[in-house]
Formats: C-alpha cells, structure tokens, sequence
C-alpha cells in the first residue's frame, strides 16, 4: 500500500452505493464525531498498488492482468466492521470511527471513494482496519478476489479477519472546514505473484495455502497486526 493501509457482518442498511462507476464507490453512515468545533472533511480512496501488467487508468472495466494475461483479477473485495482514524499528539489525541461495509478496491489504479465525512481538524496517522466475515453470494469470507485463470473463472475467499493498523505517510491533515484524503492501498498482485514472476492458480486448491500466506503476509508488512486474542 504506498499510503498503506479493518464481528458482526455489516448490515446492507449502513451501506449506500454510489453511481461514481461500478463497484467502485460507497458511503458508510456512524461516523463518531468529536465535540470540537472545528471540523473538516475527510475523504477515504481505495485502490489497488500499480502494477506494470495492470491495464491503464480509464479502461472500460478496470482489472488486473498477471502472468502474461493467464490471470486476471475482475475485482477484490473486503470486509470490515470498524474504520478508524487515530492522530493528535500523546497529550492531545483524535480519533474517528467510521461503521463497517463491504469493500470494493479500485483495480484499475483509479481511487474508489470508499467513505466521505466530517471529522475533528487536525493531523493523522493511523487508519485500522478490522477485518470481519460476512456473506459473499452466500459464502462466508472476509477477503473475496474473483477472475479467470487460463479462462476459467474462479473465486478466492480467505477468512482470514485481523485488526490491521497502517501508519499514513505522509500524514494526513484535515484542516478546519477544508478537505483531507487518506489513500487504501492494497498490493492484490503481490497475493498471487511468485518472486520469479509466475503466478499461482487461484483454481487449484493446492495452491490455496499459498495464496493465504502472500496475502497475510503483504498486509502484515504494512500494518500492525492483532490476530485471535492479541485483538481483544
């Protein structure tokens, strides 16, 4: 993630789509706002780390394309229970939480506006994520990737549900009644792509511990991670 950066499955109320472009774009409502009275905006992107096989910005449906085209990844989804914005200082700490939903990640490069709201002014650096399970087309997952793989269509679940913490650098400032970005980066690639540049098969349920491992393993680079009991 360059700016790196979530139980009880969110329910569809506290979800409202937006007509930005398919699948790309949500606003979350129960955004725990400070007494303060100097707030600003605070806009949360989505996106996918670039990668070299990716199409362009601005193609008609934004995936990515690995393995000399043998992989294609249609579209990453995640769900969460909680986002949370932690900033300020040792003596003056801020803090906004943002209810859950179901993520989708902008493949194409293009951010995905994933929520929009008012929060406390002032200097950011900390996005947590809590990754929770929910109900994918009948299928209980917390991460969900779907695409083809030599022209077969699959879909990879992992349930895999951590408290993830990424620090924000830069920070992120939200000035009073003016507008700050905190930027979603995940390295979807990085999940499926062998050092060597091959790619495993997302079909193959022999390749499935492997997928796991990358995968928890290119969040866990970029975030503190609390798993089990360390997360209660």
């Amino acid at each position: 993630m360059t700016s790196h950066f979530w139980t009880v499955a969110p329910s569809p109320s506290d979800i409202l789509l937006m007509k930005h472009r398919p699948r790309t774009a949500l606003v979350l409502g129960g955004l725990a706002l400070s007494a303060c009275a100097e707030r600003g905006t605070l806009r949360l992107d989505g996106r996918a780390a670039s990668h070299s096989s990716a199409p362009a910005i601005g193609s008609v449906r934004a995936g990515l394309t690995l393995g000399g085209g043998r992989l294609v990844i249609d579209r990453a989804r995640i769900a969460v229970s909680e986002i949370e914005l932690e900033g300020g200082s040792e003596d003056d700490e801020l803090e906004a939480e943002m209810g859950g939903a179901v993520i989708d990640i902008e493949l194409g490069g293009k951010p995905t506006t994933i929520t929009v709201g008012e929060v406390e002014a002032g200097t950011y650096h900390t996005l947590g994520l809590e990754f929770t399970q929910a109900n994918f087309e009948g299928h209980t997952a917390s991460i969900v990737v779907a695409g083809t793989y030599d022209g077969a269509p699959f879909v990879f679940r992992s349930g895999w549900s951590p408290e993830a913490e990424f620090p924000l650098s830069p920070n992120v400032v939200v000035p009073a009644k003016g507008t700050g970005t905190a930027a979603v980066t995940l390295d979807v690639a990085a999940w499926f792509a062998e050092p060597d540049g091959s790619v495993l098969n997302p079909t193959d349920p022999a390749s499935t511990t492997r997928i796991e491992g990358r995968l928890t393993a290119s969040i866990s680079a970029a975030a503190q991670i609390e798993t089990g009991s360390e997360a209660d």
